[in-house]
């Protein structure tokens, strides 16, 4: 038997016939699946609380655009903006959103917070 036989058949039975290699050989398609499953499952998982949304819309047309449902609650109120920026009365809610006039004509004027932010945006 040549050397270059003899060396590879002694590094075989030093390397891949240790317990760890076949382990591993087995376990690691199993880890790459679990990286990529494990993700996608926490993805489908949904919050099943009712978001309260408060709606301010000075304008009145848009009263009607929003309506209720299993995941969003809309409240409409009467109140100033600032008093929800200043006080913590927003902690019981999910977001504000405030529309001082017709969104056709100044669509920019729209405004949005949203209790996780920091900032009115």
């Amino acid at each position: 038997m040549s050397k270059t036989a003899l060396i590879i058949k002694r590094e075989y039975k030093t390397r891949v016939m240790k317990p760890s290699f076949i382990i591993l050989t087995f376990l690691t398609p199993i880890l790459i699946a679990a990286l990529v499953l494990v993700p996608l499952l926490l993805a489908q998982i949904k919050d099943d609380a009712v978001k309260k949304i408060i709606v301010i819309d000075r304008t009145g047309l848009y009263t009607k655009a929003f309506e209720d449902n299993e995941e969003y609650q809309f409240i409409f109120l009467n109140q100033d903006i600032e008093f929800f920026k200043e006080t913590k009365i927003q902690n019981s809610y999910s977001a504000v959103l405030y529309i001082p006039e017709d969104l056709s004509v100044h669509p920019s004027l729209l405004q949005y917070f949203q209790k996780n932010r920091l900032e009115w945006r």
